[in-house]
């Protein structure tokens, strides 16, 4: 079996010119990127009192500075800031607070870590984050093993055999197709 080579110049142009053009499109677009994790929320038990704590970790993951970055709070516990950050504190009329921070530089990231005691709970201090641009965007984790540099390798060089032999099935389909 002979194969048609206009066919498959014809099917894998367009592919790799989509993919470029993606590609291109990511190194042109220059904004902001705010993205949000909440991490562990504990308790601890000193002298029959529990104090509870959790952080929340901001990253600029875009390519041009995020301004106006605002932290809302429904009630805003005690707090601290790593590393040491300049900001304000703002009083809403409804009775919250805001964090506000001025800027975060493309790559730069911040946790803020708080500490507060019953009857406050946690679902009961935060009211969203956002900055000049939209929304942070909040990524959800999950405590997982981390996996050597090898399986990571191998996983990649699989899923590209795969990838490539997709295509050439899907080649083998149309070619097929095309002569019935």
């Amino acid at each position: 079996m002979e194969i048609d080579w206009n066919l498959v110049v014809q099917i894998i142009i367009p592919l790799v010119a989509a993919f470029f053009g993606a590609v291109a499109f990511q190194v042109i677009e220059r904004k902001p990127k705010l993205n949000a994790w909440f991490l562990h929320a504990g308790a601890t038990k000193v002298k029959d009192m529990n104090f509870y704590t959790h952080v929340i970790v901001l990253k600029n993951a875009g390519r041009k500075t995020a301004s106006g970055v605002r932290i809302s709070h429904h009630a805003l516990p005690d707090f601290s800031i790593y590393p040491d950050t300049e900001y304000k504190i703002i009083e809403l009329p409804g009775g919250g607070k805001e964090i506000f921070l001025d800027s975060l530089v493309p790559g730069q990231s911040i946790n803020v870590s708080y500490l507060y005691y019953a009857p406050l709970r946690l679902e009961q201090i935060h009211n969203g984050i956002r900055f000049a641009d939209g929304v942070a965007t909040q990524i959800p984790i999950r405590a997982t093993p981390i996996v050597s540099k090898q399986v990571e390798i191998t996983a990649g060089i699989l899923m590209l055999v795969g990838f490539i032999t997709l295509i050439y099935l899907g080649v083998l389909l149309v070619s097929h197709l095309m002569a019935v």
